[in-house]
């Protein structure tokens, strides 16, 4: 910057000041052009002179900021609107993609004629070339910036081999790494990188598939003086093209200015299918999916989180999304692929339908009136957190596949759905679920046979071990059990288990928490209603009594229902029929009912608030489930099973407890029971940054040490039997029928032992 006075011309009579401003380009002694803003200044002056005020401002870089800010935001809204239209664009070529596809399969089998099936194969071509030019257009509309980082060379080359190891070994073809022995790195974005890498790798073996004999793919990199170079080879014919990393990512890279680190060559790159380069893009894992052999079709499944081994002739799928026509497309190719299909427009309506309809897996769309997918997704979790759910969605950003993947999703597809990756997609969700399942059977029955557990429960403690034996007497019968118990204890677990100890297992176990609704929608969730029976009953529902018919109905919260539904509920019991809400016809079903309360039914019998006939009615069999405090030990050994399944989930590496976490487990008294247990270990796995959990990640304050004049280390071993016994005692209402099974010792014991203590 640079002021400086000239004088010029005459004064004005009045001898005011006059600015204003003058833009000029000038140029540096270097050479470089700049942008230099004058303010010139008249100012009157002694006499007859004018004094002018020349200041000069370099505004060079303020005008390439605004420049540059400009642009970014008319990229943003170019963006924006892009987005907007590949939405609008991809979900009507969905729904004509999905039913091009079932035209063309029924036309095939049927034997039509085959200008008529290439007729349909040509449009079928053309709805993917418009869905692939959706795609690139998106991509150059809404570029993302790269993810520059130090990236290993050698650990990019085996990840791609790794990814592409299923379809090398169905062609036929053997696939080499050609690495230098000393370690490359470079600075690149990762993430695109493996994907050239992938895309380019299965180049190479499709080119060599169809040749005769075994083919071999090189991958191979080399150090350059200033860039690192990666050269795929394969011993197909014709070797002519070459693509760069840039141009196969749609110029990205050149237009955020990368650095040139890395040049890509590849001999032979025959021209890859639309579909297979849409797929390669935007959702690497379905691509690669796609190419391995086809699972098989049908698995061993769960209901309500017990295994079933009865495999059924149609896997269930519900089918979610607001498009009518991508909705009855899938409908259509799912039932043609042997699946029994449910169809819903929005997420709440999905809801009910898998409540009712039990299925194997969800396939949903993202972004739904009323609640949308990641809502739905998060609510089927909640219902069952093994249900698989693949997502599906037009809105094809790697944003949204993030957050589905994150939040549980099983797979991610994008529109227009390829429907063999689709139903590839749902075969393998179920066959892991299946896996899962079995896994954890064989966990149980380990458990069952050592002593330490029954089905989804643990404990190896003597009140618990009561609990199993009766459990598996009761588990034949038809009898109605009542579970009773404080929350947390794993009411709903020992229902699951008696229901799979018996007859029953291979039939549905439907569940309803009696608290949960008002007393109106109670009674249609138990009984259904028919169509117009009240306002909003726009069509027939199935109650939980019908769903559960020839299996199990857990009603948990029994001692919640109205005298009203007492009475409607004792009819059930007694005469095995009822008539839905609005509906005169009775319809008769065979349905054990296990019911649970953890309040005392007897008490509120006596009270005048629950019908003393239906309790005797629910009352055949009665289990108490003891509370987590006295279990003894059994803490920990939930805590390690809850630990291993949460360090899982989150991928830590977390190899267990401290000693002072064990003792601070051991001590708490856990008024919430399991289920405190379980979130404090969940909070744990959360929070601890290192490799053992300590007592401080525990969110609870420790038990004192004495406890009712009782030190440990201090105390005799007199004074804690003493201890033991009074508070096992008080902890049971007096009951030294149930303090002795507790503490696995004789009623006469205690007996005596009160009388040493002079108590009666």
């Amino acid at each position: 910057m640079r002021a400086f006075t000239a004088v010029q011309g005459e004064a004005s009579p009045e001898r005011e000041v006059v600015s204003r401003a003058i833009e000029t380009a000038v140029s540096t002694r270097s050479g470089q052009r700049r942008s230099v803003l004058w303010q010139l200044t008249h100012a009157p002056s002694s006499g007859d002179d004018v004094c002018v005020f020349a200041i000069g401002r370099d505004t060079t870089d303020e005008k390439a900021l605004l420049a540059r800010t400009k642009q970014q935001e008319k990229l943003a809204a170019i963006g924006t609107l892009a987005a907007g239209l590949a939405h609008e664009i991809r979900n009507p070529l969905n729904g004509a993609q999905l039913h091009v596809t079932y035209l063309d399969r029924s036309l095939k089998k049927s034997g039509a004629h085959p200008e008529l099936i290439e007729t349909v194969g040509v449009v079928a071509d053309e709805i993917r070339r418009l869905g692939s030019l959706v795609t690139e257009f998106l991509a150059f509309a809404r570029p993302k910036p790269l993810l520059v980082k130090r990236v290993a060379v050698q650990t990019l080359l085996e990840r791609a081999a790794q990814m592409v190891a299923a379809q090398a070994h169905q062609h036929g073809v053997e696939v080499v790494l050609d690495v230098p022995p000393q370690a490359i790195e470079l600075e690149a974005d990762g993430a695109k990188l493996e994907q050239v890498l992938l895309n380019l790798t299965q180049n190479a073996i499709e080119a060599v598939a169809g040749e005769a004999g075994a083919g071999k793919v090189v991958l191979r990199a080399r150090r350059q003086p200033q860039t690192v170079s990666f050269e795929i080879e394969d011993d197909g014919p014709d070797p002519r093209r070459r693509a760069d990393l840039r141009r196969l990512l749609l110029d990205q890279a050149a237009r955020h200015r990368s650095r040139p680190v890395d040049l890509l060559s590849h001999h032979h790159r025959p021209r890859r299918h639309p579909r297979r380069r849409q797929q390669a893009r935007m959702h690497g894992l379905s691509h690669r999916a796609a190419a391995r052999r086809p699972a098989r079709q049908r698995a061993p499944l769960a209901r309500g989180g017990l295994v079933m081994t009865q495999e059924p002739d149609k896997p269930r799928i519900i089918v979610v999304d607001d498009e009518p026509s991508a909705r009855q497309g899938l409908e259509k190719l799912l039932r043609h692929e042997g699946f029994e299909v449910r169809i819903e427009a929005d997420g709440a309506a999905a809801l009910r339908t898998a409540a009712e309809f039990a299925p194997d897996v969800v396939v949903t769309d993202l972004r739904m009136p009323k609640m949308d997918g990641m809502e739905l997704l998060k609510r089927l979790r909640e219902q069952d957190r093994d249900i698989p759910v693949i997502v599906v969605t037009a809105f094809g950003e790697v944003a949204s596949a993030v957050a589905a993947m994150q939040a549980g999703a099983d797979d991610y597809q994008t529109k227009p759905v390829e429907i063999d990756a689709l139903v590839l997609a749902i075969r393998r969700a179920m066959e892991r679920r299946a896996l899962r399942n079995e896994a954890e059977n064989l966990r149980r029955q380990l458990r069952e046979r050592d002593g330490s557990g029954l089905q989804g429960l643990l404990g190896t403690s003597p009140a618990m071990q009561q609990v199993y034996r009766t459990a598996k007497q009761v588990a034949g019968a038809r009898a109605t059990v009542l579970l009773t118990g404080e929350s947390g204890t794993g009411k709903g677990e020992l229902a699951r288990a008696i229901h799979a100890l018996g007859p029953r297992a291979r039939q549905p176990f439907i569940t309803l928490h009696c608290a949960a609704l008002a007393e109106s929608l109670l009674e249609s969730e138990l009984f259904g209603h028919e169509k117009g029976s009240f306002t909003g009953a726009d069509r027939q529902r199935i109650g939980r009594f019908e769903q559960a018919d020839k299996g199990t109905l857990f009603l948990d919260e029994i001692g919640e229902i109205s005298p009203t539904l007492q009475v409607k509920l004792l009819r059930v019991l007694q005469e095995r029929t009822f008539e839905r809400v609005g509906g005169g016809e009775s319809i008769k079903v065979d349905v054990r009912v296990i019911a649970a309360t953890n309040r005392d039914l007897a008490k509120e019998v006596r009270e005048g608030r629950f019908r003393e006939d239906l309790f005797y009615r629910l009352n055949v069999v009665h289990v108490e489930l003891p509370p987590l405090r006295l279990r003894g030990r059994d803490s920990l050994l939930l805590a390690e099973h809850f630990l291993q399944r949460f360090v899982a989930e989150n991928h830590a590496s977390i190899r267990g407890f401290s000693e002072r976490a064990q003792a601070k487990i051991t001590r708490h008294t856990w008024p919430g029971n399991v289920r405190e247990l379980e979130n404090a270990v969940e909070r744990a796995v959360v929070l601890c940054d290192a490799d053992v959990i300590d007592a401080e990640h525990l969110p609870f304050e420790q038990a004192p040490d004495v406890q009712g004049g009782v030190r440990i280390p201090g105390a005799t071993m007199a004074e804690i039997e003493r201890h033991a016994i009074l508070s096992t005692l008080d902890a049971v209402g007096g009951s030294t029928a149930r303090a002795a099974e507790i503490l696995d010792i004789s009623v006469r014991t205690i007996q005596y032992r009160l009388h040493t203590y002079g108590r009666r």
